[in-house]
Parts: structure tokens; sequence; C-alpha cells
């Protein structure tokens, strides 16, 4: 069985979205709001595994945003029983 990676994007035209579809014929890239439930279900949906990353840079004062984007996506995980899933953060890598 071929393993695809689903790579979720704001917007899957961007130049930085298409350079990374061009990087690999095993990568999807898929749009997604990771702060709406019915976006991140569909980008989950039949997905074995997931490393999620929630999006500082959209509202860098805003860290309630990010924590409900984390939150949302474990749910939504849990709620598909995806065995394997991996939460990644990190503060402010410019401050680091």
């Amino acid at each position: 069985m071929d393993k695809l990676i689903r790579a979720l994007t704001r917007d899957v035209n961007s130049e930085k979205a298409q350079a990374i579809k061009r990087s690999s014929d095993d990568i999807e890239m898929v749009t997604c709001d990771i702060s709406k439930y019915d976006d991140v279900k569909r980008a989950f949906q039949d997905s074995w595994a997931i490393y999620a990353v929630t999006d500082f840079w959209a509202q860098p004062d805003k860290p309630e945003v990010e924590l409900q984007q984390g939150q949302l996506m474990a749910d939504v995980a849990a709620s598909l029983q995806i065995p394997y899933y991996i939460f990644s953060t990190l503060e402010d890598s410019n401050k680091i």
C-alpha cells in the first residue's frame, strides 16, 4: 500500500504550496482552515497518522486562537479514531 502525504494549506494555488506539490508525486495538497471543524474533519478523513502544527503567524497576538486550533485538531483526530497523532509546537522561534 502506497503512503500519501496530505499537506494542508490555506491556498493550494500559492507559490509555496505548488513548490511542495512539485517536490513529490506522493504529496496531495488540500485547502484547509484549521480553525474550522468541517475543514479539519474533511482533511483528516481516512488518515492513519497526523502531524499537526498550529498557525502562529495568522494571529501572533492572540495565543488563544492557536490553542483553539490545537484543541480542534486533537478533537477531530480523536473523533475519527486516528491511531497516530503528533502535535508539535514551539514558542516564537524568532525569540529563542
